[in-house]
């Protein structure tokens, strides 16, 4: 019986210990990993997409050019730059978007267009929305 009781004590501590590996052969085997497999690779999070810029020059009474040529499904950024002061062309106004931004004179102002799931149109002009009047076409 006293045997049988050394036994069992022996077997818990080898258990308890590690098995009788060494420490180095109990961190190799803790460090050594698989190789990603394709999926893992596939399911590490996208950068994200850079987007296309496009500059609008805003002289006078005008937008310089009118109107912009976009791709559907990619994000945009436009760069509206003012050169006259007084002008309407002090806000530019995206109805469809939501949008409403003070342009600073010799100041570029930037408005990020998210990505446009169909082809259409989005219109933006002046504060006033008479004297000014632009549109991007998504294509």
């Amino acid at each position: 019986m006293k045997r049988f009781k050394m036994m069992t004590c022996a077997a818990i501590l080898v258990v308890a210990c590690g098995g009788g590996e060494t420490p180095q052969q109990q961190e190799s085997a803790t460090t050594t990993s698989a190789p990603a497999t394709a999926t893992e690779t596939q399911a590490q999070p996208q950068a994200a997409a850079v987007p296309k810029t496009f500059e609008v020059k805003v002289s006078g009474a005008e937008y310089i050019p009118a109107s912009l040529t976009i791709p559907k499904g990619e994000p945009v950024r436009i760069t509206f730059t003012r050169d006259e002061q007084p002008t309407c062309g002090d806000e530019v106004v995206f109805p469809s978007l939501d949008v409403r931004k003070k342009i600073a004179l010799n100041e570029p102002t930037v408005i990020d267009i998210p990505a446009q799931a169909s082809a259409g149109e989005l219109t933006f002009g002046c504060g006033m929305d008479l004297m000014m009047k632009g549109k991007v076409v998504v294509q």
